[in-house]
């Protein structure tokens, strides 16, 4: 193979490399939805949540991961990852198509991360939502201005809407007695 034919190789490799990068708060053009109102078929993505600095027994994180069959839970209690509880739930086209709906109402795929607003200490999440395996929407970190708090208040609550209540409550209860066997 002639030096010409591998150096154009290398070219289309690096060249396909920039392909799908995502500047948090911000959708692509080659990856967004073609209309911007309807929910791809194969949307997906991770939301995460973290209830901001307070004392360990009471601190707590949670990811949900979604794709186009199930949605998945994971709980960590405290800032170490020493122990992380989960739940799994079925979900359909219907309830995919509310998250993207509720998403979208509230403005996420329209917020671009806004300076630190010198919110310190509270709650913070992002949004990483793809379409196939192409990330068509990243928030980035939410929860630092209150545009962005605001925000996080409605992904959190659309995101919460995909398990039944008894699973928040077996979290909360979890996360509860966790914290009664820590140190004080």
């Amino acid at each position: 193979m002639s030096l010409r034919l591998v150096l154009i190789a290398v070219l289309l490799v690096v060249a396909g490399c920039g392909q799908g990068a995502v500047t948090p708060g911000k959708a692509t053009p080659e990856t967004a939805a073609s209309d911007d109102t309807a929910m791809p078929s194969d949307f997906a993505g991770e939301i995460s949540y973290g209830n901001g600095s307070v004392a360990p027994p009471y601190h707590y994180e949670w990811r949900v991961e979604f794709d186009t069959g199930t949605a998945h839970l994971t709980w960590t209690p405290g800032y170490e990852d020493a122990e992380t509880w989960t739940e799994a739930v079925d979900l359909d086209a219907a309830a995919r198509e509310r998250l993207y709906d509720r998403l979208r109402d509230a403005g996420l795929f329209e917020f671009t991360n806004e300076p630190d607003d010198g919110l310190v200490g509270g709650s913070t999440g992002q949004a990483t939502l793809r379409r196939g395996s192409d990330v068509f929407y990243d928030s980035g970190t939410l929860g630092t201005s209150e545009a962005g708090q605001d925000l996080l208040d409605e992904v959190v609550a659309a995101t919460e809407d995909l398990f039944p209540d008894e699973v928040w409550a077996a979290m909360d209860q979890r996360q509860r007695d966790w914290g009664a066997r820590q140190p004080k």
